[in-house]
């Protein structure tokens, strides 16, 4: 294949590509590996199997060849960062260059406590009711002690949750995309 025309499928499929594995790399991973390293072996990978002059023509049939590349990268360098359990070495999970999720940096180890806050941030722009549900699950509070501060039964507190959890889901995709 030649490059101009690898350089044309790159250009137009690396935003899915990213997507991908910016929501499939979890935080073990993203402290060892970077989604654009990890996104230029998918890359890599799927041109390497690739029949010369495939890409002439860019389908929907290479484009899923391309994700199924980059979900096969994202599980081999999953499976070789699990070997490396446990938090940084540096105590508190504080690490020496960490990649802030608010301003889409992805160059740094993301630790546990990164993440963490990053959705209690994005707990605090829910509904109060919703964010305070949240915050006392988080607490394993139970559903009868929360339906009583909030005064509601049991059953409507395990239902806001789960209301809760649904929104938070939605307002995580939003931010990763």
């Amino acid at each position: 294949m030649r490059s101009d025309e690898e350089a044309r499928l790159v250009e137009l499929w690396s935003d899915d590509v990213r997507r991908l594995v910016a929501r499939s790399a979890g935080p073990r991973l993203r402290r060892t590996r970077s989604v654009s390293d990890l996104c230029q072996d998918a890359f890599l990978r799927f041109f390497r199997g690739l029949d010369p002059g495939a890409a002439t023509q860019p389908t929907e049939d290479l484009r899923r060849r391309l994700l199924r590349n980059a979900r096969w990268v994202v599980l081999d360098a999953a499976r070789a960062a699990g070997a490396e359990h446990g938090e940084s070495a540096a105590g508190d999970g504080a690490v020496a260059r960490v990649a802030d999720r608010d301003s889409g940096g992805d160059d740094g180890p993301v630790t546990l406590q990164d993440q963490e806050r990053w959705v209690h941030r994005l707990i605090e722009r829910l509904d109060e009711r919703d964010a305070r549900i949240l915050r006392l699950r988080l607490k394993r509070v139970p559903y009868a002690d929360i339906a009583d501060q909030l005064g509601m039964t049991a059953d409507a507190a395990r239902k806001r949750h789960e209301l809760a959890v649904r929104a938070l889901a939605t307002r995580i995709r939003v931010e990763e995309s």
